[in-house]
């Protein structure tokens, strides 16, 4: 896994990459990168959070292990966590977005902007078989 800073993933939107939404289908259907598949490392149980455990069966729909998949959440933990789960899978090509969609903290609390605070392509709409119930179907 290596990780990107924004103005690589911009690039990249043009490329043959596959952009990978690992948040909650809730935080995809509020605003995603332009193109992405919305597939959750973690899904919401009650008030909380659990691993996905369909996570890695589902990926493998989505991009196969010699391809480039880049890999976003909020603010780059989810998407990390996912980028190993991915990487003991067979997945060797794997980029991360370090800022994640809304930004990333540092150990002193100052926020760096992710995708979304930087004002770069953003929808609400997702591409046919692109979200998660496709996915799952």
């Amino acid at each position: 896994m290596r990780s990107v800073d924004l103005p690589e993933a911009l690039n990249l939107l043009d490329a043959e990459v596959r952009f990978i939404d690992v948040r909650s289908v809730e935080e995809y259907t509020e605003g995603h990168i332009p193109g992405a598949f919305n597939v959750p490392f973690e899904l919401a149980r009650g008030d909380r959070l659990e691993d996905n455990p369909e996570f890695v069966s589902l990926i493998a729909n989505v991009v196969a292990p010699a391809e480039r998949a880049l890999l976003y959440c909020h603010s780059g933990s989810r998407s990390e966590r996912a980028a190993r789960a991915m990487e003991r899978a067979g997945y060797r090509e794997l980029l991360h977005l370090e800022v994640g969609w809304d930004g990333r903290r540092d150990p002193f609390g100052q926020l760096t902007p992710g995708w979304r605070r930087n004002g770069l392509p953003q929808t609400t709409q997702s591409l046919p078989g692109r979200d998660y119930a496709a996915l799952v179907g």
